[in-house]
């Protein structure tokens, strides 16, 4: 990938098993901290190297749209009990569109990405099995929902797996097979399988399924390759289970161990997501038009989490069922012109990637129904990646006649500065935590005590 891209790379790359060296600051907290600063680097990169617009997701109706919403955001946040944790949120979602849009430029829309998913993903999931095969053998033993190295919690993983296995089986489809990098992708889809059978992530698999059903419906037998192989991918990954985590232990003699260490004190997860759904339709109650604002899920604690694990519910209640209505308006639009794409590509592997970006998207917006996979940074920035990649295939379909090139003057670079601004105002703001974070998470949880992790922005979610 060219350089400009190498410090997205290296986030997918080397977060967050990175966190580990930083012990004292925690996988989530390094993970933000790590986002924030590529917020930064893509708002910088876009204002240095400016380039005409072509191939948009959205037309004139889908601008008018978006800007509707965001006018409704900072309604909400000028509403809001806390205005500038309300737009630190905006701040930091705009971080997430900077990375999206930086991608989106990158002409190469098919080997490098998926070179870079199989990498990625391959790496952590050989890091994870050692840790996991070196404890058995060592006969120790380890809780599974421990081995996720650089997650506070291991479903943290499972909601980067919602778009990072689709993302790896479409790597498995496109690259040259017998390559090195096809065998990486075999590996990290057989094994990202493996440990989501080992956790029961049922919110990912049912993301994952439901999205190959619906793009088999869609496309029928253009989507047979891709499909065909997501299905070998899951027997690997039940083969690989099997070894790992059923014939390991059985040969060294070490019980597995299935503590319900997370879970221990808490609700049940049904129980406690019905528990927080009804806490975001009290809030939509409350303020149904502007909502409670921004991140302000975390303004009013409760015992379980700092954000309703769902992220149309979420929206609803801190933004407003307005915004949450044109926002799904918005990423229907953008979906519809993506699909039609799709169906006008008559090259096999180009359409290849574009089903299989389709098939992720579909799987993230599943999940998002029972997780928190558009709250948490890793996974962040997965999905903000997956956006970027297929707005970048869907303009490298754009014929030359319909190309929107602008002329950048004085005008057109203002929305550019002013995501700079925020990217700069969110770091410098920020930072006064960031440079004390332990004392700063000790002060927070003195003030809303809380023996549990409830992530949000930082670790401890609450303001």
């Amino acid at each position: 990938m060219p350089g400009l891209f190498l410090p997205v790379a290296a986030y997918l790359l080397l977060l967050p098993q990175l966190g580990v060296l930083f012990d004292h600051v925690g996988g989530h907290d390094m993970a933000r901290a790590a986002q924030l600063l590529l917020g930064l680097i893509c708002a910088l990169i876009l204002n240095w190297k400016p380039e005409p617009v072509k191939g948009r997701l959205c037309d004139r109706q889908g601008i008018v749209v978006a800007a509707a919403v965001l006018v409704l955001a900072m309604a909400s946040s000028v509403h809001s009990a806390v205005p500038a944790m309300a737009v630190r949120e905006l701040a930091h979602l705009a971080g997430l569109g900077a990375l999206a849009a930086m991608i989106g430029r990158q002409f190469d829309v098919s080997r490098g990405p998926c070179l870079l998913i199989a990498a990625a993903s391959a790496l952590y999931v050989a890091l994870v099995l050692l840790v996991h095969s070196l404890s058995f053998l060592g006969g120790q033993g380890i809780d599974r929902a421990e081995m996720f190295i650089g997650y506070d919690n291991y479903r943290f993983y499972n909601h980067v797996q919602s778009v990072a296995l689709p993302l790896s089986v479409l790597a498995i489809t496109v690259l040259p097979k017998a390559s090195l990098a096809s065998r990486l992708g075999w590996f990290a889809a057989g094994g990202g399988f493996a440990l989501l059978l080992a956790v029961a992530g049922r919110a990912t698999l049912l993301g994952i399924a439901m999205a190959a059903v619906l793009v088999g419906v869609l496309h029928g037998r253009a989507a047979a390759r891709l499909l065909g192989n997501l299905l070998r991918a899951l027997v690997l990954g039940l083969v690989l289970f099997a070894g790992f985590f059923l014939l390991l232990p059985w040969f060294t003699g070490v019980a597995p161990v299935l503590s319900d260490t997370y879970y221990g004190s808490r609700l049940g997860s049904v129980e406690a997501r019905l528990y927080l759904w009804q806490l975001a339709l009290s809030q939509i109650g409350q303020s149904p038009w502007l909502g409670v604002g921004p991140m302000h899920y975390a303004h009013h604690p409760n015992p379980e989490a700092a954000h309703p694990h769902n992220i149309y519910l979420q929206v609803a209640a801190e933004w407003g069922l307005p915004a949450l209505l044109l926002s799904l308006l918005l990423a229907a639009m953008a979906m519809r012109r993506f699909h039609q794409r799709i169906v006008d590509c008559t090259d096999t592997t180009s359409r290849d990637v574009g089903i299989g970006l389709q098939m992720a998207c579909i799987a993230a917006a599943i999940d998002g129904l029972f997780s928190g996979n558009f709250v948490m940074p890793v996974s962040q920035v997965w999905i903000a990646f997956t956006v970027g990649w297929a707005w970048a295939w869907y303009r490298a379909q754009s014929a030359p006649q319909v190309a929107n090139v602008v002329h950048r003057g004085i005008w057109r670079q203002a929305p550019a500065w002013l995501l700079l601004a925020s990217q700069v105002w969110l770091c410098w703001s920020v930072w006064p935590e960031l440079a004390a974070l332990p004392e700063y998470l000790r002060q927070a949880r003195e003030q809303v005590p809380n023996l549990l992790s409830n992530p949000r922005f930082w670790s401890h979610g609450w303001f």
